[in-house]
């Protein structure tokens, strides 16, 4: 057993992010795929040039972060549709605002909502849905 009061706090966040990362990788339900893609994918070219587009499929949250590199996981390209399991949590952006959405067998669910401007209340909401998922 870890004696956690040895560790430093930085030592306490990274093992707080390896723990996130294993709750999120077992919840994930990797036999059950479903088809995601952004909700922006057939917008024109205009749209997708003129606002800031990204989509993440959560492994982990850093809370110590305030930005988009918070959300440990693997990039899913805007305009493409993608195989997601069922359990796991995307987090995209367009423009200004930023959502978090769980994949159920029904589809992608809203799980939390932020702007750009809020970016450490939507990393702390999205780390919280993390959490509640263990």
């Amino acid at each position: 057993m870890i004696d956690l009061t040895q560790l430093t706090t930085q030592e306490l966040e990274g093992l707080m992010a390896q723990v996130r990362q294993e709750l999120a990788s077992r919840r994930a339900d990797t036999s059950a795929l479903i088809n995601w893609s952004h909700v922006c994918s057939g917008a024109s070219n205009h749209h997708l040039s003129k606002y800031k587009h990204w989509a993440k499929l959560v492994k982990s949250v850093d809370t110590t972060k305030s930005n988009g590199y918070a959300f440990g996981g693997e990039f899913l390209h805007v305009r493409n549709q993608h195989k997601v399991p069922v359990g796991g949590i995307i987090v995209w952006a367009c423009g200004k605002d930023l959502v978090a959405s769980r994949i159920t067998v029904d589809g992608p669910v809203t799980v939390a909502e932020g702007t750009y401007d809020r970016m450490a209340d939507f990393v702390d909401a999205v780390a919280a849905v993390m959490d509640e998922g263990a």
